[in-house]
């Protein structure tokens, strides 16, 4: 019982969230309790239960931005980044600044080695946060690729990442771009 006190709990606060998102008086939808559910079940790694509720938000709101979002990210914590282009493309089609969108379809483009398709997303996002987790390195990688030596040790130097296999791929990088 003390376990579903807590996600409970998160479920609410979801739900007020977007509740206050909702143009329509700030009343929650049916699809968005779907999302919210699914969100506590994509942070408990339940991802087909996850893409269960997400389906049914779409049925309900074909255009649901976050279920969309949340369609992608499933799919890549999956490792099918073919599925999860479609979802997010529509994601980024309805809101092109999101960077969260931005950065997920590219990373998912990045997967494919479908690097003309990632490149550029990735270096709008660089160009906005060059610190956010990661995206030195793919940034800088795709520019290695590229032969921008000196591009490429920017954004290694100014990538972050939490990630201990980005790091390393970061460091092997920067040693082969000097």
């Amino acid at each position: 019982m003390t376990r579903s006190l807590p996600a409970a709990l998160l479920l609410v606060v979801l739900l007020a969230c977007l509740g206050a998102a909702t143009p329509a008086l700030g009343q929650t939808s049916e699809a968005d309790v779907y999302v919210a559910q699914a969100i506590l079940q994509i942070d408990e790694r339940k991802y087909d239960e996850a893409l269960a509720n997400l389906r049914k938000a779409l049925e309900i709101a074909p255009d649901h931005m976050e279920a969309l979002f949340y369609t992608g990210v499933v799919y890549s914590a999956q490792r099918k980044p073919a599925e999860a282009v479609p979802f997010l493309e529509r994601a980024h089609a309805k809101s092109p600044r999101d960077t969260a969108v931005t950065y997920q379809l590219a990373l998912a483009y990045f997967a494919q080695q479908q690097y003309e398709r990632a490149e550029p997303l990735f270096e709008e996002l660089y160009k906005i946060d060059p610190g956010l987790n990661g995206l030195g390195y793919y940034t800088g990688f795709l520019r290695y690729r590229r032969k921008d030596y000196r591009g490429a040790l920017e954004a290694f130097r100014a990538g972050r990442a939490t990630d201990v296999e980005i790091q390393q791929l970061t460091r092997f990088y920067s040693g082969l771009a000097l």
